[in-house]
């Protein structure tokens, strides 16, 4: 490393650079850049600078790099400041590092490592010869034009960098506009404390502990939690909705780096901690000061774009307190978060879906049970199929009544003797909830009429049919709320209409449920919907009228049973089976909504049967800790990541009522045992279903304005590994298809020559192995449900492979016609597409509608035992490292999981050995399953 001479204050960096012709800085920098083919302006301790570097050693590219902040001239002409000032005056780029190859400026360390990951970099690498060589810095090689192997560095390599990123569930890449929005309301609201703080004023002590909470739910996963961080998700999808439409505004995500913004969080929660310890113990002045402060901070966020918490963070690194490799995660995963960004909102208008109908072999007669899907089902089409009625669901419903328990809760606690809050708040909130329901209620009701058949397959689905007692259930909970102050006719009304509808569906869907073939894929917590219906029923029956006591203890009674039964059977199933799809996960809340309902509605039972008071006895305070302890069983899962999902979908609204009935409980519970403990325990349970239900309420309508919740949804199982094979593949062709073009114009390039045959290789490793066991097991197991439909893709099949081998001689000719290899690369990428087309339009349809998720378990299985591990080993990690976004690969591995949950850590062996150090540090703390021994993190399986 060069190092700073103590006499002299000259460093060989500097006395390099200084040598150089020129009269002037910006003019040594032209020589600097001529002088060798790949130069790097940068500094020492700066993470991107560090990064940039880092990669391109990997790469085995040659450069020569110049430290400016080792520039100490005695003169003090060429100093840090003044090179990088000359740097800005030659370009437009303001910040480091500087990358130039043949004398072009690339850009920064994001420009940089995209040129490297499309094959660009390689082209303009091989343009031209050098034109001499440098020695800005003795630890790299400068000099060499050859073409190297590139350094593999995997995950789980002893000499890899150690990567930390962001703590917890912090995002490493953050949305600035989010940021600031979130730093105009702390600053209105920190300006408020810092105004009663000044007037001495208490009363508004709740504001702070709430401020206070919302900083340590955002240093803990970001905004997307937080109620401050969800209102400005929703306002910057709301523009990104007006913006281009009424204003003729391009709007987007400004993104940003997630570490350093975790840290100003962190610095908020210290002040919003002052603030309310000096609040609740009268130190006015000081409380004032902090208050004020975080105001100042969050003014320079918003306003300025100024970030002091960022500032500090940056000097601790420099410092060397803050490690520099925090930003490597950010770095290298910014070009997929653009990328995933660029595809979760891009218009392509994908073609309709076409109905799509075949007889079956031999049978010369149309019948009703011909085969029947629809092509062109594409994920295109997925996402941007939005209608606003023919994709109304019923699981929808969920949000519906989460909602709508959070007025019921303000009302029970307006007739709690120990919180008598006003009446006005329960019925502001009545009428937002309505407002919502309506949103989801209008259209489905359309959909009853318009798509009939859409329903009866929502009834008829095993997954989906539980959802259909939800608007009973909501239904039954606007009739409490119409009690008292309103229409007691109209709450007698809509009880009958959602306690009887309720309790026949219960019967049915049970009934159902016991009489038809079932696999444990079926079974999950949402099971526990009808009984919980039938508590809300026991709930609200006897309170509209004392009369209906009796036969609410009849739905008391049935859902007793059943919440029993439906309990062990999902808690079970939780325990021993692998729930693959972190949608199904959710409805663990419901084990904690029934035991809290329950515990209400034994004690409403009773006293209306006695005629006495709202007090638990034992058997209710018993059912409210069930409940509790579910509850926290629940929090714990979550901090397991089992219950954590980093995308929002609206399968996360089953948190909403089971903690708002958990809250009303605990309301129910300190009227009975009136301690200080009690009160705080009800406040608590009361913040935090106020807290989710907001946030989800939020986050759903950010995803309206995105267009993003009334579409179709993503379906996957065990036999989604070969699209996302077929997608990786995809990736690979594009990239070979890019550099046959590049290697065609420029045919002495050596290191495009090179890498077209690294990526020539990874495709033919991982298309030949699952071309075979399409061959050999997928294609004839699906045959055997619709003979002969299988032909076209084996024939298919067989083509590409026939085509592939002619490319493979074409490529190990010793000197290879670049221009006919780009002639016949061109027509076999199109041929691949082709057939992976045909695959999704015409194979996959009938696995995800025809084959029952048992048999594609046993065909993944036999994939798994039929095909040689040696082929597995090579195939697996280069699916993973290729396909282009993290939620692929996800569900990449999902897929495997799913039909071999007691693989998991032999996979994630396969993975660490073949991806690198970033992706294995994501995947192994989205997937900890697949963590193997040896590796921080493991449990034994």
């Amino acid at each position: 490393m060069a190092t700073q001479n103590g006499s002299h204050g000259v460093d060989p960096d500097f006395d390099e650079f200084s040598k150089l012709p020129g009269d002037t800085i910006e003019a040594k920098i032209e020589s600097a850049v001529k002088k060798s083919k790949v130069v790097v302006f940068g500094r020492s301790t700066c993470p991107f600078c560090i990064e940039i570097t880092r990669t391109l050693v990997e790469q085995a590219v040659p450069f020569t790099y110049y430290r400016i902040d080792l520039f100490s001239g005695s003169d003090g002409t060429i100093s840090q400041a003044t090179t990088h000032e000359a740097l800005k005056n030659l370009t437009s780029q303001r910040t480091l590092p500087y990358v130039y190859v043949n004398g072009n400026l690339l850009g920064g360390c994001d420009a940089t490592k995209e040129l490297i990951s499309t094959g660009e970099f390689d082209k303009m690498l091989g343009a031209s010869p050098a034109t001499g060589t440098g020695t800005g810095d003795v630890d790299v090689e400068v000099g060499s034009t050859a073409a190297k192997t590139p350094m593999k560095i995997v995950g789980v390599d002893e000499d890899s960098t150690k990567i930390t990123g962001a703590l917890l569930e912090f995002p490493n890449t953050v949305d600035g506009r989010v940021i600031r929005l979130v730093g105009f309301q702390v600053c209105i609201i920190s300006t408020l404390l810092a105004i009663l703080a000044y007037k001495k004023d208490q009363s508004w002590h709740w504001v702070a502990v709430g401020l206070l909470t919302d900083f340590c739910l955002r240093f803990y996963a970001g905004a997307g939690i937080s109620p401050l961080g969800s209102i400005a998700m929703f306002t910057a999808a709301a523009w990104d909705l007006v913006g281009p439409r009424w204003f003729n505004r391009q709007t987007g995500p400004v993104w940003g780096a997630g570490p350093p913004k975790q840290f100003a969080v962190s610095v908020g929660i210290f002040f919003s901690a002052m603030i309310v310890i000096f609040q609740f113990t009268h130190v006015w002045p000081a409380a004032t000061v902090f208050a004020a402060g975080l105001a100042a901070a969050s003014f320079l966020e918003w306003a300025l774009n100024f970030c002091a918490g960022c500032w500090v963070f940056g000097y601790a690194i420099r410092f060397g307190i803050i490690p520099d490799s925090v930003y490597i995660v950010h770095i290298n995963t910014l070009p997929e978060t653009k990328l995933t960004w660029e595809d979760w909102t891009k218009t392509v208008n994908p073609p309709t879906p076409q109905k799509f109908r075949e007889n079956f072999r031999d049978y010369p007669k149309n019948t009703k049970i011909d085969l029947h899907y629809k092509t062109l089902k594409t994920t295109d089409w997925e996402r941007e199929d939005f209608d606003y009625i023919k994709h109304s669901k019923i699981a929808f419903f969920s949000s519906v009544i989460g909602v709508a328990a959070v007025p019921a809760l303000f009302k029970f606690m307006s007739m709690a003797p120990r919180f008598q809050t006003s009446d006005l708040i329960w019925q502001i909130l009545t009428l937002l909830s309505l407002v919502y329901t309506v949103i989801f209620t209008v259209p489905y009701i359309i959909k009853w009429i318009k798509y009939p058949q859409k329903i009866k397959s929502e009834w008829q689905h095993p997954m989906m049919n539980n959802a259909f007692t939800v608007p009973s259930m909501t239904l039954i909970v606007y009739a409490f709320l119409a009690t008292g102050n309103y229409s007691t006719p109209l709450a007698r009304v809509l009880f009958w209409i959602g306690s009887s509808t309720a309790f026949f569906l219960s019967i049915i869907i049970i009934g159902n449920i016991l009489s038809t073939i079932r696999h444990p894929g079926h079974l999950n917590g949402a099971w526990q919907m009808a009984p919980v219906g039938l508590y809300i029923a026991a709930v609200v029956g006897p309170i509209v009228d004392p009369r209906y006591t009796q036969v609410c203890f009849l739905f008391f009674g049935f859902a007793s049973i059943m919440y029993i039964t439906l309990f062990i059977m999902t808690f079970q199933n939780v325990a021993i089976n692998y729930l693959a799809d972190p949608r199904q996960r959710m409805f663990s809340a419901i084990w904690f909504a029934a035991p809290s309902v329950a515990s209400i509605a034994w004690t409403v039972l009773t006293a209306s049967a006695a005629g006495g008071m709202y007090v638990m006895d034992p058997i209710a305070q018993t059912l409210f800790y069930v409940g509790i302890s579910m509850g926290l069983l629940n929090i714990w899962m979550s901090w397991r990541r089992f219950l954590w999902a980093d995308k929002f979908f609206m399968q996360m609204h089953a948190f909403g009522f089971p903690t708002a009935a958990l809250a009303w409980a605990a309301v129910l519970y300190d009227g009975t045992v009136q301690t200080a403990l009690t009160k705080v325990l009800a406040v608590v349970c009361i913040c935090v279903a106020c807290v989710i239900s907001f946030v989800l309420t939020m986050r759903t309508l950010a995803g309206i304005a995105r267009l993003k919740v009334f579409i179709p949804e993503h379906k996957w199982g065990p036999m989604s590994h070969l699209p996302l094979f077929q997608e990786a593949a995809r990736t690979l062709l594009a990239r070979i298809g890019t550099t046959t073009e590049a290697l065609a114009e420029d045919p002495s390039n050596t290191r495009l020559l090179s890498s077209l045959k690294n990526s020539w290789t990874n495709f033919t490793t991982i298309n030949t192995f699952y071309s075979t066991i399409k061959r050999d097991i997928c294609l004839p197991q699906i045959g055997d449900f619709f003979p002969g439909h299988q032909a076209q893709a084996l024939a298919n099949n067989e083509t590409m492979i026939q085509e592939q081998m002619k490319i493979d001689a074409l490529l190990s000719s010793p000197a290879a016609d670049t221009v006919a290899l780009k002639t016949a690369m061109t027509d076999f990428i199109q041929l691949c597409r082709d057939t992976y087309d045909h695959v999704e339009d015409h194979i996959r349809p009938v696995v995800r509608r025809y084959i029952p998720g048992p048999v594609q378990k046993k065909i993944m299985v036999d994939c798994w035992d039929d095909a040689p591990k040696e082929g597995w080993w090579a195939t697996i990690p280069i699916v993973v490292q290729n396909l282009p976004m993290q939620a692929q690969r996800l569900t990449y591995i999902r897929a495997f999981l799913w039909a071999m949950p007691e693989r998991c850590q032999q996979i994630g062996t396969m993975v660490a050995l073949g991806v690198d150090s970033v992706t294995w540090y994501r995947l192994k703390h989205q997937l900890p399953e697949i963590i193997p021994r040896g590796e921080a993190g493991w449990k034994k399986f």
